[in-house]
Parts: C-alpha cells; sequence; structure tokens
C-alpha cells in the first residue's frame, strides 16, 4: 500500500530544502539527499535517476563558479491534485549567471548545462537580490 499523498503547498515554499557544503563534496552529498527524497516520495526511477545527474551537474557549477552558500531545493509540481514533475533548483550568492559554453570534444569540462538542457523538461535561471537560482524540471511525461 502506498502511503497518501502530500497535498500541493500553498505559495512558493519547497517540499525539501537543504544547506550544502561550499566544497567538492557537495554533488556527492546534494545526490544523496536527493536520492533520499525522492525514494520517499516513490518517484520514478527514469526521473530519479536524471534528477540526481542534473542536480549534481547544477551544484558543481554552484561551487566551481558560484559563491557564498548552495541551497538545493526540491519542489513537487500538482496537476489536478496529483504530482506531476519535480522542479529542482539550486541557488547560490554569485550574481553572475550562468552560461552555456562551447565546448572541443576533448575538453573534460563545460557541458554541465548543455546536460541540463538535455535531459531536463524545462529549465532556466532566475536573478536574486544575492545571487541566482538554477532551476530544472523533470518528469512531467512520467507516470
Amino acid at each position: 500500500m502506498q502511503p497518501p499523498l502530500t497535498p500541493p503547498r500553498t505559495g512558493s515554499r519547497p517540499d525539501a530544502s537543504f544547506c550544502l557544503p561550499e566544497t567538492v563534496r557537495a554533488p556527492g552529498t546534494a545526490r544523496q539527499l536527493l536520492e533520499s527524497v525522492l525514494a520517499d516520495w516513490l518517484i520514478c526511477s527514469k526521473c530519479a535517476d536524471s534528477a540526481q545527474l542534473l542536480v549534481s551537474e547544477l551544484v558543481t557549477n554552484a561551487v566551481m563558479h558560484g559563491c557564498g552558500p548552495v541551497q538545493l531545493s526540491v519542489t513537487r509540481e500538482w496537476s489536478s491534485g496529483e504530482p506531476c514533475s519535480l522542479r529542482i533548483a539550486v541557488t547560490d550568492a554569485s550574481p553572475e549567471p550562468a552560461r552555456r559554453r562551447q565546448t572541443a570534444s576533448s575538453d573534460e569540462r563545460g557541458r554541465g548545462l548543455a546536460i541540463v538542457d538535455m535531459l531536463a523538461d524545462r529549465w532556466g535561471q532566475d536573478v536574486l537580490g544575492a545571487g541566482k537560482r538554477i532551476w530544472f524540471e523533470v518528469g512531467r511525461f512520467c507516470h
């Protein structure tokens, strides 16, 4: 028997939010936290796998190119009383927008946003008073 679904929250508060270490361990920590949350919510493995890969890319970018505290938030998007997708956001204190880079086939880095663009149903970034939030959505077509 599946546990009952939590009704949608009002406002824009995430369902789960975590402060991450500003170290090279942050991507692994983010993957572990996300894995736990998504398992509790019974999210399909295809969506969970994509979400973990994408969150790893965004947290890596926040640690490598951003500054200040790194925050991970996870929100279930709802339609007709049923969860229909996940919106996952990574926030840092750098005012510099994330930019997709041109990479050569021999480059070992620089493909993070290209991967996000390929695998996410939607993604974008928001300028905040102190920093930015990069977000993506997955699961729109998972049932």
